[in-house]
């Protein structure tokens, strides 16, 4: 049987080292790791599934979407979490500057401090935010963000593997408590968010303590003085007008719209955003590859890569246009409004191949590039939103980003091409 699997093995082996010239992508290396980072993400999807239809069965909608809303808001300023310091810290590791681990903790949770406050004052300006959740989510924001660069770092040794099983411990023990909560009838938003969050948190905390003794890792110096941590900081610099855009569709829809309305959109959104996911770990894989790379090389790959991806994008579009309506009606029924809007979100995934374009800048540490572009999409998608969703309701929120997507990934190829 050894003998079998070993076979099998060195005939795939031999299979992606033929194909690798074809398709201009190491396949040797790219199918375990991606392989390993797809199977901890589906593991992951199937907990979220089984909770969101948990949610459709068990809370009505109105309150589903508040609890939505409070959750944007937490995310909205996850930029003060150093959102861009999981890539400094892959890319640092990956070239053996371990140092980095424990010094972005500190720079973390110093910056994350700033988060608690803003979620403090967000609470007293944003109509519908409910104080309580959003003192108990400024509170944790520091440990939820401190704590969770456990991952960037293994995948940056090329750990994928151990990196896939240990980000799946966290999630489950929340869906294990949330979905507990949600069989005893919990309807209040704050048990939500607390069973949705205080799981994660600790979890993380405890595999980043064993992670920093595991390699005997320990913080010294001022954090902020670290070229890596600089690098990191500046990556979050960036990331600040991406962070709120990524979630400034909800909230705007939960302040312009019922929260009925956001609770149809949650669930337009989910599935084709779980595809964009799987999608962007194959560009996740590629910095470490990328990083000992010339731009010239990689550049010159570009078109077969961009192929191979906007041909899978087709597919996978296809596929979900047909399927979507009985998968809300098997699975959601009572969401059957959701699904013309997410079919027509769903054409958003033929700007997946665009992702190979950031996954450069960010490899190749081109910040004036990443800036240039989320700038672009913070302003088109803030214009097209506000102009959009009080017009036209959930049609106009999905246009807004599709615009923005659309803009940013054209802008992005043709920095690409015409950076030096």
């Amino acid at each position: 049987m050894n003998r079998f699997l070993q076979s099998i093995q060195s005939s795939l082996s031999s299979l992606a080292q033929r194909l690798t010239p074809l398709v201009g992508i190491d396949l040797g290396y790219f199918i375990p790791n991606f392989s390993w980072l797809a199977a901890g993400q589906l593991l992951a999807t199937l907990l979220s599934f089984l909770l969101a239809i948990l949610f459709s069965r068990t809370l009505p909608p109105e309150i589903f979407g508040k609890y939505t809303y409070a959750q944007s808001l937490f995310f909205i300023v996850s930029f003060f979490g150093l959102s861009g310091m999981g890539v400094a810290i892959t890319r640092a590791a990956a070239k053996k500057r371990f140092s980095i681990l424990p010094s972005a903790i500190v720079a973390t949770f110093m910056s994350s401090l700033l988060g608690s406050l803003a979620l403090l004052l967000l609470s007293g300006f944003f109509p519908g935010a409910d104080f309580l959740s959003l003192l108990f989510l400024a509170l944790l924001f520091p440990l939820y963000y401190s704590t969770a660069h456990y991952a960037a770092f293994l995948q940056g040794l090329g750990q994928f593997r151990l990196s896939s099983i240990l980000s799946l411990l966290p999630n489950f023990l929340s869906f294990t408590s949330l979905a507990l909560g949600l069989y005893l009838g919990i309807h209040s938003i704050v048990l939500l968010l607390v069973l949705t969050f205080l799981p994660i948190a600790v979890v993380q905390a405890v595999l980043t303590f064993f992670l920093l003794r595991r390699h005997r890792l320990v913080f010294n110096g001022w954090p902020f003085s670290s070229p890596d941590v600089g690098y990191g900081l500046r990556l979050s610099l960036i990331d600040i007008l991406p962070s709120v855009s990524l979630y400034s569709d909800k909230v705007l829809i939960g302040i312009l719209l019922p929260p009925r309305d956001l609770a149809i959109y949650s669930f337009a959104i989910a599935i084709p955003e779980i595809i964009k996911g799987y999608m962007k770990n194959i560009t996740l894989v590629a910095i470490p590859k990328l990083a000992d790379q010339r731009l010239i090389d990689y550049r010159k790959a570009m078109k077969r890569h961009f192929s191979f991806l906007f041909m899978t994008s087709v597919v996978l579009v296809g596929a979900y246009v047909l399927l979507s309506p009985f998968l809300f009606e098997l699975f959601f029924p009572a969401y059957r409004e959701s699904v013309f809007y997410s079919q027509l979100f769903a054409f958003t995934l033929f700007l997946i191949p665009t992702f190979l374009f950031t996954s450069s800048f960010q490899a190749y540490k081109n910040t004036s590039a990443l800036a240039r572009m989320n700038v672009l999409y913070f302003v088109i998608q803030t214009l097209a939103l506000v102009i959009l969703i009080p017009k036209y309701g959930l049609v106009g929120a999905i246009l807004g980003r599709a615009l923005s997507r659309l803009a940013a990934g054209v802008y992005s190829g043709f920095l690409f091409f015409s950076s030096t």
